[in-house]
């Protein structure tokens, strides 16, 4: 049954909402809804935990992107590493941490915080953080093969524009963090 509110979101209203399915990953919201228009609606959405993206760069100044298969698109595609929090405990650099160790192996001396990047906004509420982490040294053991990586490449940042342009790197949170490491790098 959904909870009963009225709530005015910039130029909505919502009216109800309800929960429709609760995973550890996310959860799918349904609202009743007052469009812009002043219509009534129904908007359907996810609301996710908080999550990091990783950008690790090598002392010569390359940075790392990994290729892994995404199920939702059936597609491998080139991205730096990234994960939500685990638990409302979690904050992003934890999460950037255990991500940049699971997915590669890596751990970093130095974190500096480049900021929120939203995912989908039309569909999703989640809002995640981008760390440049430097200072690499290898732990070793990874969980690669358990998160469908099948290849981790070195690049310039040059080189992940020229990729960006060639349509080889498509993931949209990780052309957002390539965005903002340009503009911290200047």
């Amino acid at each position: 049954m959904p909870d009963q509110m009225i709530e005015q979101r910039g130029p909505w209203q919502r009216n109800s909402t309800r929960e429709v399915h609760r995973t550890r990953w996310f959860t799918l919201h349904e609202d009743q809804v007052t469009k812009p228009n002043g219509k009534p609606g129904v908007y359907t959405y996810i609301e996710a935990p908080g999550f990091a993206l990783v950008i690790p760069q090598n002392a010569e100044g390359q940075i790392l992107l990994i290729r892994l298969m995404r199920y939702p698109s059936d597609d491998l595609l080139w991205e730096f590493p990234a994960g939500g929090c685990d638990s409302d405990e979690e904050d992003a650099e934890d999460a950037g941490r255990r991500e940049l160790a699971e997915e590669t192996g890596l751990q970093a001396a130095k974190w500096v915080d480049l900021g929120p990047i939203d995912e989908a906004t039309s569909i999703c509420a989640a809002r995640g953080i981008v760390f440049l982490a430097t200072g690499l040294t290898e732990l070793g053991a990874n969980q690669a093969a358990e998160e469908g990586i099948t290849d981790w490449r070195w690049v310039t940042p040059d080189e992940a524009w020229a990729m960006a342009r060639r349509n080889e790197i498509t993931d949209s949170k990780t052309l957002a963090a390539l965005l903002k490491l340009r503009l911290h790098l200047g």
